[in-house]
């Protein structure tokens, strides 16, 4: 993958696969995950503190992408005074969101797996985002 300002290699020691050249205009934002809160089918809430998850946000043109371990995907924002929510929408109907409050880079992934087109396991994922533009 070919990032501007040679972010490339620290991205691949990551983990982060790529599968887009970014733009010079181009804006990217890495979010880090290290607590969830999930509903299990039989325990109930179940909080964890020990995940380390990321994804990434380019913003070019107007244009999102979200790049996480799957490749990249594009994505809908909504811009308000205070934070941002990106939206991704799944082939399954379910959209999963990403939060970011812009003076803490505070954020939340709200995920919503739906298993074997039956059952419905919601999660939550808490952590930061850093605006990693110069």
């Amino acid at each position: 993958c070919l990032l501007s300002r040679g972010l490339g290699d620290v991205y691949k020691r990551q983990g982060i696969l790529c599968s887009l050249s970014f733009g010079v205009n181009a804006k990217v934002w890495k979010c880090s995950f290290n607590e969830q809160a999930r509903l299990h089918p039989i325990e109930g809430i179940v909080v964890s503190n020990n995940l380390n998850f990321e994804l990434m946000f380019e913003i070019n043109n107007n244009k999102v992408n979200v790049i996480g371990n799957n490749g990249s995907e594009p994505v809908k924002s909504n811009w308000g005074d205070n934070a941002v929510t990106f939206v991704e929408e799944l082939s399954t109907g379910i959209n999963q969101t990403t939060t970011v409050i812009f003076k803490s880079g505070s954020a939340v992934h709200s995920r919503h797996t739906l298993m074997g087109g039956t059952t419905f396991l919601p999660s939550q994922y808490y952590g930061k985002c850093v605006n990693m533009s110069y």
